[in-house]
């Protein structure tokens, strides 16, 4: 037998005593597991069953072509986020950008900044950033040019925030939220049906936060929010909801710090580079309703909503130039202070027919 046939005849056996051991010793150790019990709560479901806002229509987000992601009330109260880019940057392709000194939230989503921020379907372009999340019931996020139907130029996509709406069920939810960063916040969220038919329901949001922040400020910023909903059934064809919304808020006057050369940061985090005794007021009022009708295949719905929005810097030190050579700010003292008020209505009509044996939502 020649070299090239004794070795072709080793591989063979050696393979075969290989398979043969790993069979055997799989055999040897294979047993039967006990049964195993596990008992807990019902797990959360993150997946959303409510109609979608931004579609204004009764077709499922399933058989919708448009990209929407939900983030639903059950997230919101697992995840428990702080502010609303905790939310919308965990939806794949959306990014935060800033909120330019807390006057607003920029995102940008597929890559086109400037994404719109609808509150219940409206664009209220001069509201308050960082909306109370304690207040929403789930915020939408669409992606694609499919934002052009809604008016806006971003063909990225916009965001939609859904705030709690009136439930016929009682319920009364009372917490404490407390942060390392020594801050304190009593919350309330009460409502239910007001008569027996329940026919006329309420609800109220409430929160109080006091916070004393991650810099040396000489106050705390606190806040103040109330909103309150009453809804009627007026027949079994038509329902009418009024709603107000009240903040007031003192804030840290934070303008960030300035980076050096290297790359480092000019001075610690927790330095103020305005003024410790600098405030940024906040104070916010919105009303509206919301009448909507149902006719067989017809239904309708005519919102109406009213803000009006007071933001102030009485006194402002803003860090204007930092000078590395000598480690100096230079600063420029104004007052700085916006006041809007904005009107806005929106009426959606849909009907309901047979298309090509389909039922088709118009």
């Amino acid at each position: 037998m020649n070299k090239k046939n004794l070795f072709k005849n080793l591989s063979i056996y050696t393979c075969s005593i290989l398979l043969t051991s790993t069979v055997l010793f799989a055999e040897e150790k294979t047993e039967k597991l006990q049964d195993i019990t596990i008992l807990g709560e019902t797990s959360s479901n993150y997946a959303n069953v409510k109609k979608v806002k931004l579609l204004r229509n009764n077709i499922s987000l399933e058989e919708s072509a448009k990209s929407v992601q939900v983030f639903n009330d059950e997230f919101i109260n697992d995840y428990q986020p702080q502010f609303i880019n905790d939310i919308v940057t965990l939806s794949s392709s959306a990014v935060y950008l800033g909120d330019n000194f807390g006057r607003e939230n920029n995102f940008a989503i597929r890559g086109f900044s400037g994404t719109s921020i609808l509150r219940d379907g409206f664009n209220l372009g001069n509201a308050s950033a960082y909306p109370e999340i304690y207040n929403l019931e789930r915020v939408e996020v669409l992606k694609g040019p499919d934002s052009l139907q809604f008016g806006e130029s971003n063909p990225g996509g916009l965001i939609n925030l859904v705030k709690k709406k009136v439930q016929k069920e009682k319920h009364t939810q009372l917490e404490l939220e407390l942060t390392t960063n020594k801050s304190y916040s009593p919350k309330l969220d009460i409502g239910g049906s007001l008569n027996s038919d329940e026919s006329l329901r309420y609800r109220l949001i409430s929160l109080y936060r006091n916070d004393e922040g991650k810099k040396d400020y000489n106050f705390n910023e606190k806040k103040i929010f109330i909103s309150p909903s009453i809804q009627y059934d007026i027949n079994d064809n038509n329902s009418i909801s009024l709603m107000a919304e009240y903040l007031d808020e003192t804030k840290h006057s934070d303008f960030g710090t300035f980076v050096k050369s290297d790359g480092t940061l000019a001075t610690p985090s927790d330095f103020v580079s305005s003024h410790p005794d600098e405030q940024f007021l906040k104070e916010q009022k919105v009303l509206g309703f919301d009448f909507s009708s149902s006719y067989d295949s017809w239904n309708s719905l005519f919102r109406y909503r009213f803000v009006d929005y007071d933001r102030n810097h009485p006194k402002t030190h803003m860090p204007f130039f930092y000078n590395e050579a000598n480690n100096t700010i230079t600063k420029f003292f104004s007052t700085q202070r916006f006041q809007s008020k904005e009107h806005a209505f929106q009426y959606t009509l849909n009907k309901e027919l047979e298309l090509f044996n389909k039922n088709v939502d118009l």
